[in-house]
């Protein structure tokens, strides 16, 4: 199978929303489990299929054009006869997935099933290049081998270089499917976005919250929060706090 699966995170009694969820390079379905905080809005996370080695071997099996209409029709089917007011959540590389996931909704005539998207700790569009992916696969290399020296004398981790080796399988994965969404132009939407940022990220430049303000003829917002480029770790309830507040007002 090399279908996306979408998981639903959270389902409230009383539903104010949705949001479809896009994660990070590495990421699962369970760093959204703590969204389950939104009370009443609806949490959904589309996840990559057969994130295994072999599936490299075969580029077909990696097909943006082919998961985007899956996301389009996810969406068609679940939400398209419902009042619900939608959004697309998207983080780090995620974001790419969002964003070209909202001009495909517009190009459709769709553009009314998603009211906002959401960005975090992502490169805008015209910054997104990944030419060559060699030098992410070194860096893990480097990690996976730092790791395995800090963890081979200890007795409760005997088990770590399955763990490690699970996640550079996935890590590794991701970054094929990345690049392959380069393919899609790069355009201004009219849908109105939100932007997350770290103020201490690393990745990003003085230019990223500007260039992100291109990307929309709607109305654009941006939010810096305490943290690094996975600043969820310490400001993830702000960000929760603050996205539901925004959605409900949509």
């Amino acid at each position: 199978m090399n279908n996306l699966t979408f998981h639903k995170i959270h389902q409230p009694s009383c539903s104010k929303g949705w949001v479809l969820c896009f994660h990070h390079v590495g990421g699962s379905r369970l760093d959204y489990f703590f969204w389950r905080r939104l009370h009443d809005v609806e949490v959904w996370v589309a996840e990559f299929p057969n994130r295994q080695p072999q599936t490299l071997a075969n580029s077909n099996l990696i097909c943006a054009d082919q998961w985007l209409n899956e996301i389009i029709t996810f969406i068609e089917k679940t939400y398209s006869e419902h009042s619900l007011p939608g959004s697309l959540f998207g983080m780090s590389l995620g974001a790419q997935i969002a964003f070209q996931t909202g001009c495909k909704l517009e190009n459709l005539g769709l553009a009314e099933t998603v009211k906002k998207i959401f960005i975090a700790s992502a490169l805008a569009p015209i910054q997104f290049i990944v030419h060559d992916i060699s030098h992410f696969l070194s860096a893990d290399d480097n990690w996976m081998a730092h790791e395995f020296n800090l963890t081979k004398n200890n007795i409760f981790d005997q088990h770590i270089d399955i763990v490690i080796k699970d996640i550079i399988d996935r890590i590794r994965f991701d970054y094929h499917v990345y690049k392959s969404w380069q393919s899609f132009p790069v355009s201004p939407c009219n849908i109105p976005m939100t932007g997350f940022f770290g103020n201490s990220d690393p990745f990003l430049d003085s230019n990223t919250i500007d260039l992100w303000s291109e990307m929309t003829y709607g109305e654009f917002t941006y939010h810096l929060l305490d943290g690094g480029h996975f600043f969820t770790a310490n400001s993830l309830q702000r960000l929760l706090n603050i996205f539901h507040d925004e959605v409900i007002l949509i």
